[in-house]
């Protein structure tokens, strides 16, 4: 048994040395041979194919985030007659609105984030308020109400130097918003949807002169402005800026049976928004 030692303890010492004399695979790897066997030891933890215990397996997840965005609109308001003209009867003719003095506002915040298919389709609520105000073409008309019935009366006595009705609404808009183009560039934005509103107030401002002395007064009524409406609306805007609007009121302004049926509508520039 201690010559079988003696012989392997020399062709051991030989094959290590041999072993060391060999270039290694690279500066961290050391390569053995013994006979025909070759054992290769590499310290080099950041090679290819070894274990990391402490890999990180993280997945990076882009972040949409949600928020809300100012949109104004400004524009001309009216109302148009049960045959879609701004042109009255001869007895309704009082109900004819001076267009170009006639003003709608409107402010909401719009939630924006809320992508439908790789932000070119996308979904918009909000919340918000309009003041529409809406002056006679004939400046001696004024309101007059009772239980059933809103009258629209000329008084020849008192020219009416600015006399306007202004009914104010609280709102929850709606819209499907379309981006067409480039997203990164130049693209357009297109939205339709639906406006809820509840009427919150109605209030006509009058000015006129007697004997040149000046009266200024304010009534609030309700008018016989119905309480609620919907409008359908319309944007079309570039990128997410500047564009214009339309809307157009699926409920009458006034209460039905209290006088001439009317749709109100409104259109102007939107400034803002999604």
């Amino acid at each position: 048994m201690k010559k079988i030692y003696l012989i392997l303890t020399p062709l051991f010492l030989t094959t290590l040395t041999y072993a060391q004399d060999e270039q290694p695979i690279n500066d961290d790897t050391t390569k053995i041979k013994m006979g025909n066997m070759t054992i290769i030891i590499n310290d080099d933890d950041t090679e290819e194919g070894d274990f990391d215990f402490d890999m990180d397996d993280t997945t990076e997840v882009e972040e949409k985030s949600i928020g809300t965005e100012l949109d104004m609109q400004l524009g001309m308001n009216g109302w148009l007659n049960s045959s879609n003209s701004t042109v009255f009867s001869d007895d309704y003719l009082d109900m004819s609105l001076q267009l170009n003095r006639s003003r709608s506002f409107g402010m909401h915040m719009m939630m924006s984030g809320l992508d439908i298919f790789k932000g070119h389709v996308f979904l918009s609520p909000g919340i918000g308020f309009t003041w529409n105000s809406y002056h006679f073409e004939n400046k001696y008309v004024s309101l007059t109400t009772g239980n059933d019935t809103t009258m629209f009366l000329a008084d020849s006595a008192i020219q009416f130097d600015k006399y306007k009705l202004r009914a104010t609404y609280a709102e929850l808009p709606i819209t499907l918003g379309f981006r067409i183009g480039n997203l990164d560039k130049t693209f357009l934005t297109v939205q339709a949807g639906v406006i809820g509103g509840i009427n919150i107030g109605s209030i006509v401002k009058q000015r006129y002169f007697v004997n040149s002395t000046k009266y200024k007064e304010k009534i609030k009524d309700d008018f016989n402005v119905n309480p609620f409406k919907l409008d359908g609306i319309v944007k079309l805007k570039f990128k997410e800026s500047i564009g214009v609007f339309a809307r157009y009121s699926f409920t009458t302004m006034f209460e039905q049976g209290k006088t001439q049926t009317v749709y109100p509508f409104a259109i102007g520039i939107t400034i803002g928004g999604v």
